[in-house]
């Protein structure tokens, strides 16, 4: 019974003490249940060197303090809220939290995943001239993103492009970034790389011009200009060239003298930076003049002059492919368009021809020659007696009344003289007012007179001269009115008379009609004699008439 009761009593003693011990431990979790603190968000993945920002959720009580406490992280604040800086590796963050008699403690766990590591595949060489051919760029790994300063130099997405560059002369960068595609961490890295401006050369335009004839050298001035470029300059092979200094910019050529001449004058500039240097060249072109004149057939005679005209040219100058443009003077055409031409000159005097021969590549030149027309003279003379004398004194005195314009300097330098007599081989004379005597027996005579000038121009004129018989005449008439147009009227006329009218050549003028109070009229200008012939008395009459 005791032993029973001894060993109850100790199960009962046991069982008190675990029951106070439960009470004092629920006891101490409600008193600890009343203060608690987190770390809201809990455990963080981050990216190296990634800031994060922190912040408490408070769960019961309210704490005084705050501590944040990590082996990998600094801390901006020790407020509740506070941004953890300079992480650099995995670990844990605490955040340690009390009020007046008690200390909270939570922990979070930071995962930090490392940056990509970036390999640049550099530019060799950094420095490039603007006329550089395109570069791939290259990096590890791939799959990032490309990006410069100078945009436009950056082509396709990875390739850069110096001739696309807008900034030169000074180092531009070009970015990479790559992202992880699993961690989702991204890094950037650069290279600085620098364009030059290409060496420019102001173009010079090819120059040609026409050589003036008998110029043997030629100078003209051209400037060479440029840009980016360490130095200018020009040269020519050829030994018929002079070049002055470049900022003069004169040129001597030393020109053939038919041939037409090509000379190429190479210009440079030399290399600056990474630029190589560059050249360039033009031409002057000289074409020649034609060398020709004008062939005239028939460079002066006597009025009307004809000539025929050609160009002879004895340079290169193609004839076949050359134009013409012709003035003739005072011919009646006066212009051609041809090689050759033709023209009739009319007035005295020199007529003046040019033609502008122009080659095919446009070198003109101006051709003249002239024409000398020289002016025919007019013959005439008189007679005296005018025109009728006996075979009593069957003498005459010619007075020659030729005349000739003075134009270039004619003037009668020769008189010819045929009396007419057919029977009378020395019935000529080259006095210019010549006497002659006829023969005794009554004729009729045809006087001709030449002239020539002292340009070999002549003229003839002719008039009849009457030998008649030494009788006394009863007839005397009146032939008036003299000179007129053509109608004349013989006084005291009678049917038993007869008229005869001779020309100034000789030539008896047929079928003239006279009316019966003496009325007749003569067609033609000139002088005429008039011979009335009696039939009844025998008489006769003789008179000079002028019809105007």
């Amino acid at each position: 019974m005791y032993f029973y009761k001894k060993k109850v009593s100790c199960f009962f003693m046991k069982l008190t003490y675990q029951l106070l011990v439960l009470a004092f431990l629920t006891l101490s979790l409600e008193s600890i249940a009343q203060f608690e603190v987190k770390i809201r968000g809990g455990d963080v993945t981050l990216c190296e060197n990634e800031s994060l920002v922190l912040s408490d959720s408070v769960v019961s009580g309210v704490p005084e303090s705050y501590e944040w406490i990590s082996s990998v992280a600094t801390f901006n604040t020790a407020y509740l809220s506070s941004t953890a800086v300079n992480i650099t590796q995995s670990g844990i963050i605490i955040l340690k939290t009390k009020d007046a008699s008690n200390t909270f403690l939570d922990t979070i766990n930071v995962t930090v995943n490392s940056l990509p590591e970036i390999i640049l595949i550099g530019l060799t060489p950094s420095q490039y001239c603007e006329t550089a051919s395109d570069i791939a760029l290259n990096a590890s790994p791939s799959g990032g993103t490309w990006t410069s300063e100078d945009p436009t130099a950056l082509v396709n997405g990875n390739t850069f492009s110096p001739s696309n560059a807008s900034i030169f002369d000074q180092n531009t960068k070009l970015f990479y970034n790559y992202t992880n595609p699993t961690t989702g961490c991204s890094n950037l890295d650069s290279m600085e790389v620098r364009v030059d401006p290409k060496p420019v050369l102001d173009p010079i335009s090819d120059t040609t011009f026409c050589r003036k004839q008998g110029v043997m050298t030629q100078n003209i001035s051209r400037l060479v200009t440029g840009q980016n470029y360490g130095m200018l300059g020009w040269a020519v092979f050829n030994p018929r060239v002079t070049l002055s200094d470049v900022a003069i910019g004169n040129i001597t050529l030393n020109l053939q003298n038919n041939q037409p001449d090509t000379f190429t004058i190479v210009i440079a500039a030399t290399e600056l930076a990474s630029c190589e240097p560059i050249d360039g060249y033009f031409k002057i072109i000289v074409n020649p003049i034609p060398d020709a004149s004008i062939t005239n057939s028939n460079p002066s005679g006597c009025n009307p002059v004809t000539s025929d005209f050609s160009i002879d040219i004895t340079n290169s100058v193609e004839s076949s492919t050359s134009t013409y443009n012709w003035t003739m003077g005072d011919a009646g055409s006066s212009t051609a368009t041809t090689s050759t031409s033709s023209a009739t000159y009319n007035e005295d005097g020199s007529a003046s021809i040019s033609v502008v021969l122009t080659s095919a590549v446009g070198c003109d030149t101006t051709l003249t020659s002239t024409v000398d027309v020289y002016p025919i003279p007019t013959a005439g003379f008189v007679p005296n007696p005018d025109n009728f004398t006996t075979t009593a004194l069957p003498r005459f005195i010619f007075t020659s009344t030729s005349t000739v314009d003075p134009v270039l300097g004619a003037s009668i330098v020769q008189y010819e003289w045929d009396f007419g007599d057919l029977n009378d081989d020395q019935d000529i004379s080259n006095e210019e007012n010549p006497p002659f005597f006829y023969p005794t027996d009554t004729n009729s005579y045809i006087v001709n007179l030449r002239v020539t000038t002292n340009h070999g121009c002549s003229d003839d004129f002719s008039y009849p001269v009457i030998v008649g018989p030494s009788i006394s005449s009863s007839i005397s008439h009146v032939i008036f009115p003299n000179p007129t147009s053509g109608s004349f009227r013989v006084t005291d006329y009678t049917p038993s008379m007869s008229l005869e009218v001779i020309d100034n050549k000789g030539t008896q003028i047929d079928k003239l009609e006279v009316s019966e109070d003496g009325q007749f009229t003569i067609e033609g200008r000139g002088h005429y004699i008039i011979r009335i012939f009696d039939s009844e008395t025998g008489d006769s009459f003789c008179s000079k008439i002028l019809v105007e």
